[in-house]
């Protein structure tokens, strides 16, 4: 899938595999990642928006299960992934 979107990057269904393949080998950052690639060309593609959702929840669990501490009262999921990125 990555050769496939090197070659042709216009194509939502290769940032659909990709993202799907990259959630199933637990890599979520970078499946989430992919995801927002590809909503930049169909922002209402559905399937890549239920799986950001999916990734963004699984994210924001990680990081509240490894610090509690370090959740944004408000919910910002932006602020937890760049905290989680930092602890990593």
């Amino acid at each position: 899938a990555e050769d496939a979107i090197e070659n042709d990057p216009s194509q939502v269904k290769f940032y659909r595999t990709l993202s799907l393949a990259l959630e199933r080998l637990n890599l979520v950052e970078e499946s989430l990642a992919v995801c927002e690639n590809g909503l930049k060309l169909d922002a209402r593609d559905p399937d890549l928006l239920q799986r950001s959702r999916d990734c963004s929840a699984i994210i924001q669990q990680k990081v509240t299960d490894q610090n509690p501490k370090a959740v944004d009262p408000k919910g910002d999921l932006h602020t937890l992934i760049a905290k989680k990125i930092a602890v990593s």
